[in-house]
């Protein structure tokens, strides 16, 4: 019950979610400790729930780079700032 009152302390779990995740930590466990792993170990080692986020690469057109760049100086010519000079070409997709 300690155990049980340890791990579920301000935690909520979902058992189709979270029985892979359980008996992921207990394997690395069994694999990292000589003695049995107090509850805070057992936490350390549950894997995160939390999946990355991984952007594909966003595909610019030619015709869409263009537009910006005409749309970009349309304003710095509305506000009156003038072209830098020195500002290297954005990189474009390939």
């Amino acid at each position: 019950m300690v155990w049980v009152e340890a791990i579920c302390c301000d935690r909520v779990f979902d058992e189709a979610r979270d029985a892979p995740r359980f008996r992921k930590a207990f394997r690395t466990l069994m694999t990292t400790c000589d003695r049995w792993p107090t509850p805070k170990k057992f936490l350390e080692a549950l894997p995160s729930i939390i999946v990355p986020f991984h952007a594909r690469p966003r595909i610019e057109h030619e015709a869409m780079r263009e537009a910006r760049v005409r749309s970009f100086a349309e304003i710095r010519r509305t506000l009156g700032i003038p072209t830098p000079d020195d500002d290297p070409e954005p990189p474009r997709a390939a």
